[in-house]
């Protein structure tokens, strides 16, 4: 169905992307929270709930024209397994929009873009892989920290001692991540690959102080120096679509 859109995964991204696409798609969602599927009908999205790591989808959403999984590795103990038997059920012309992560790159001294080195055998490479291999049109978002008025990384360092310094931030608000969705869909740019980043790169003593103090939270202690980190860009979505950044990570 050309208006129909599969969300795998319906949680603090799936859920507001869903609630935007609604007005001009047929929205299919699947969350493993029972309460969450009832929300989802209750907002008059048909949600189907996962029950275990072989679930089966109905034939109607099977043929969905698009699918974004937006479920991430942690909990699940076999992800690689699990999202292989969630996207095996869709033919091969599905287009698919997958949500990896910046957790995928080699730590570098060099600015990190979409031809930087990966690790390998890590469960989100090897799902990138899978699908590129598997469907005709795919879209991998390597997605850099994300945040929101709610959550935000500020309050999880707040109080915490040893951190490093000079390593600098790689974020990006959770408005962006939609729009970059949403313009994806609309406008299926060649590249399959983007990085999803703020370009802002303050260093984490700067950022997360200042934070801190705005948000009247007791401050990180920063010592270690010794943890190579990275710097993530994140333009190229920029230079292949109409997307722009502009939710501040400030």
């Amino acid at each position: 169905m050309e208006n129909q859109i599969c969300l795998i995964g319906c949680g603090w991204l799936g859920l507001p992307l869903a609630e935007q696409l609604q007005p001009m798609f047929k929205v299919v969602a699947t969350s493993r929270a029972a309460e969450k599927c009832q929300l989802l009908n209750s907002k008059g999205i048909e949600a189907i709930e996962i029950k275990n790591n072989t679930w089966t989808l109905p034939e109607h959403v099977i043929n969905s024209a698009w699918v974004v999984f937006m479920i991430p590795p942690s909990g699940l103990e076999d992800y690689v397994a699990f999202t292989k038997n969630s996207l095996h059920q869709f033919p091969s012309t599905t287009k698919v929009i997958f949500t990896s992560s910046i957790g995928v790159y080699e730590p570098s001294l060099e600015v990190i873009n979409e031809q930087s080195n990966l690790i390998q055998n890590h469960p989100l490479v090897l799902v990138e892989n899978y699908i590129q291999q598997t469907f005709a049109q795919t879209y991998s978002l390597r997605l850099a920290g994300l945040i929101n008025a709610q959550r935000h990384p500020a309050k999880y360092l707040s109080g915490k001692e040893n951190l490093n310094p000079m390593q600098v931030v790689n974020l990006v608000h959770q408005d962006d991540v939609l729009a970059v969705i949403q313009t994806i869909i609309s406008e299926q740019p060649s590249e399959q690959t983007f990085n999803i980043c703020y370009p802002a790169h303050p260093t984490r003593k700067e950022y997360y102080t200042q934070q801190a103090l705005k948000l009247n939270l007791p401050l990180p202690i920063f010592t270690n120096q010794n943890e190579v980190g990275k710097q993530i860009d994140g333009q190229r979505i920029e230079s292949a679509s109409s997307f722009h950044y502009r939710a501040s990570i400030f």
